[in-house]
């Protein structure tokens, strides 16, 4: 458990303490109602729905909490809070709560019911009607409930507390309005009609139990359909990187490796989710733009011509066309067309310079090249990897973003043995396969030459190998 959620424990208790002590002297009142409440909540602990995406509960039985606060003192109130939490926590569980779970949300339930009450309390006092009254306490209590519980999750699952907030709880809030509504309703009914009448709450607070589960049961279907919807996009992007690997020799384990790398770093660097699934695509189809680049330049084991190295700058562009056409709903193609941008402007396409490039090129533009070194290409032999990571600090600045440098300096060893058990979770695709049927094309085969000699055609004169040198420092193409 991190420190800071043991701190917020201990802060939740205290406040617990702190508040029960303060609503000492309102005298206990109307016990045949606080029984009746109390057997309707044991009963009805049954009664809550899991939310979508964690492993908490949320009950249904907070109507009669806000009945306690209209007709019944603020200990009976929070009596009825603790028990509804605590039977919450007992039965039907799914798994177990430990002492400490136990002890946090009781004291986070108490809590918010005194506050809900004093709420209800200064708002009646200077407005005798109780249903506007009752309307903010309950927000109060909804405030006070989720907000504390929403910090704990963020914290535990290293997400943002606000945006599980909103994305998990904001949507209750209208339940907890109805519920302190159909507490108003209760309690007029029981003042007009006789108090047994007003029990015609428990059906309505099964009704609002009903919406309650199909409104989550809706977010689930919702979840299922984006996680499904995801892995296609995810498979079908598979899919093009291995259409790259076929037009670019020994492409799959640098796909596969600068995958890793991009994701360990965007961890390290608490990228936000959009950025962190554009660089997960990204790290795919950055060299998607080598379709338009000719395999002999591609493949060339020399160095490259002027005219050659323009054609291979072209990939950027073109690849961050392609990508423009799919419409992602995150930010790939500027990290696409940036991946070649430099720190200090010399990059291409558009010299972008510093915090100009997207956050995401950057780390992309570090470990692509800190991979292509390390690893065989045409040109040269791959380097040992910390000759590569020393290549790298020398550019760092220069070249590269330097805080993205440092990052990957403090944990490129763990992040090499991580590359290294992954690099087999993608077969590559085959292309050295022989098809035996097939006669002829339809145009029949080309006539053969009238004298023997050595054939003419592309790739008959290399370049002479390449040497050992650095591809960054000798003006060669990082791929």
């Amino acid at each position: 458990m991190p420190i800071r959620v043991k701190a917020l424990v201990c802060i939740v208790v205290t406040g617990a303490v702190a508040s029960v002590s303060a609503i000492h002297g309102h005298p206990a009142q109307q016990w045949i109602h606080f029984s009746v409440y109390l057997v309707v909540i044991l009963l009805s602990s049954g009664m809550k729905v899991e939310l979508p995406r964690s492993e908490g509960t949320m009950s249904v039985n907070f109507p009669f909490i806000f009945l306690g606060i209209l007709q019944l003192s603020p200990q009976q109130a929070v009596i009825l809070a603790v028990c509804s939490v605590i039977a919450q926590c007992r039965f039907r569980v799914v798994k177990s709560f430990t002492i400490i779970q136990i002890l946090f949300n009781v004291a986070n339930v108490a809590t918010a019911t005194v506050l809900a009450w004093w709420t209800f309390a200064a708002i009646v006092h200077l407005h005798p009607e109780s249903a506007p009254a009752l309307a903010v306490a309950a927000t109060v209590y909804f405030l006070a409930n989720t907000v504390p519980l929403a910090l704990v999750l963020g914290w535990v699952s290293d997400t943002s507390p606000f945006m599980h907030w909103r994305q998990e709880f904001l949507w209750y809030l209208p339940f907890y309005l109805v519920g302190a509504m159909l507490a108003v309703l209760a309690d007029f009914i029981g003042i007009h009609f006789g108090w047994l009448t007003s029990l015609l709450l428990i059906p309505m607070v099964y009704t609002v139990y009903r919406a309650y589960c199909g409104q989550v049961a809706m977010a689930r279907d919702r979840e299922q359909h984006i996680r499904e919807v995801e892995a296609l996009h995810m498979r079908t992007i598979e899919g093009l990187s291995m259409a790259i690997e076929a037009k670019d020799e020994g492409t799959h384990d640098h796909l596969m490796r600068v995958r890793v790398y991009v994701a360990e770093l965007g961890k390290f660097m608490k990228l936000e989710p959009s950025q962190m699934q554009a660089l997960h695509i990204a790290a795919f189809l950055h060299d998607i733009g080598k379709l338009a680049v000719p395999e002999h330049i591609l493949n060339k084991p020399g160095k490259l011509t002027p005219e050659e190295f323009e054609k291979i700058k072209i990939h950027t562009v073109v690849g961050a066309d392609i990508l423009e056409r799919v419409k992602f709903p995150y930010p790939v193609v500027p990290i696409v067309r940036s991946h070649h941008e430099a720190w200090d402007g010399s990059g291409y396409p558009d010299g972008l310079k510093a915090e100009e490039i997207p956050i995401g090129a950057r780390i992309l533009t570090v470990v692509d090249c800190f991979d292509a070194l390390a690893s065989d290409r045409p040109y040269r032999k791959a380097l040992p990897i910390e000759e590569a990571m020393a290549i790298l600090k020398n550019k760092a600045g220069i070249q590269f973003d330097p805080a993205i440098v440092q990052l990957l300096e403090q944990h490129y060893p763990e992040l090499e043995r991580l590359a290294r058990q992954r690099t087999s979770e993608m077969e590559p695709l085959r292309t050295d396969i022989f098809i035996e049927r097939g006669a002829a094309p339809g145009a029949g085969f080309v006539d053969p030459p009238a004298s023997a000699g050595t054939p003419r055609g592309r790739g008959t004169e290399r370049e002479p190998a390449a040497s050992t040198a650095d591809p960054v420092l000798a003006g060669s193409p990082t791929l």
